[in-house]
């Protein structure tokens, strides 16, 4: 049978992740997961804002191309024409899910998925039904193609469940000012970090409880750089270089780190 495809798709990341060399961030799910696949060093999105950079993913052609150039949230869609990854997963016989949030098409019925839930918030929420679906899709033998998007980690981080890090351990990027405020802030980014990799940790061992891992490939990435100045809307590196990590079945692909573009 054809492998499955878990794609897992998070805001704002950028590459601020402990195994992309940010040692301030707690994401120990997200470390075993590029320790086990394919950690991409060199990646980056095809454009700045979140809709954009979606877009471009799901065409793999650019905003300018796919008609995707401005926010869903702001009235900007992808025309019913193009055709997507669903599209071509659909033809290939895989039966297509999308758990989350979405942020490439206004109705999200657009997307012609054959199953879609996008109106669930927070990864927590998320991440238990995924492993819902995880169970059952276990005992059938059409292969499938999960899309499962996180609204975090995305602005505001007040939510009670973020648990920020101490100020005074957080690494502050050079293009920041080193104040306060900018580390009170990205202590806080770092706390919606951890709960967010704490998701894709209940995600993965479901998947590996319900014996899919074996024929699975787990792909995560986030759609461009983090909610601060210099990052996020900018192309300079912090705004276009973002994470991508692959875990393949075992003897498909070597586990290591590509460096290449």
């Amino acid at each position: 049978m054809s492998p499955n495809i878990l794609y897992i798709i998070c805001h704002d990341l950028g590459q601020q992740l402990s195994c992309y060399g940010d040692q301030s961030v707690t994401s120990p799910n997200l470390d075993r997961l590029a320790e086990e696949g394919v950690r991409f060093e060199n990646y980056f999105c095809a454009a700045t804002p979140c809709s954009p950079s979606r877009g471009c993913i799901m065409t793999g052609r650019y905003a300018h191309n796919n008609g995707l150039t401005g926010l869903v949230n702001a009235g900007w869609d992808m025309p019913e024409r193009e055709t997507t990854i669903v599209d071509y997963l659909n033809e290939a016989g895989y039966n297509t899910y999308q758990i989350g949030f979405q942020h490439e098409r206004r109705d999200p019925l657009k997307n012609r998925y054959k199953h879609s839930e996008s109106d669930i918030a927070g990864c927590e929420v998320v991440a238990d039904r995924v492993a819902e679906f995880l169970r059952a899709a276990a005992v059938k033998e059409q292969p499938f193609y999960l899309n499962t998007g996180f609204s975090e980690v995305h602005l505001p981080f007040d939510r009670k469940e973020y648990v920020p890090d101490n100020p005074d351990d957080v690494y502050v990027p050079s293009y920041l000012p080193d104040n306060k405020y900018v580390r009170q802030e990205l202590a806080n980014f770092h706390g919606s970090i951890k709960f967010m990799d704490e998701a894709v940790g209940k995600i993965v061992r479901a998947l590996n409880e319900s014996q899919l891992g074996k024929n699975t490939v787990v792909i995560f990435t986030t759609d461009h750089g983090m909610a601060f100045p210099r990052a996020k809307s900018t192309l300079y590196d912090s705004g276009i270089k973002t994470a991508l990590i692959m875990k393949f079945p075992e003897g498909m692909v070597k586990p290591g780190v590509y460096r290449e573009l």
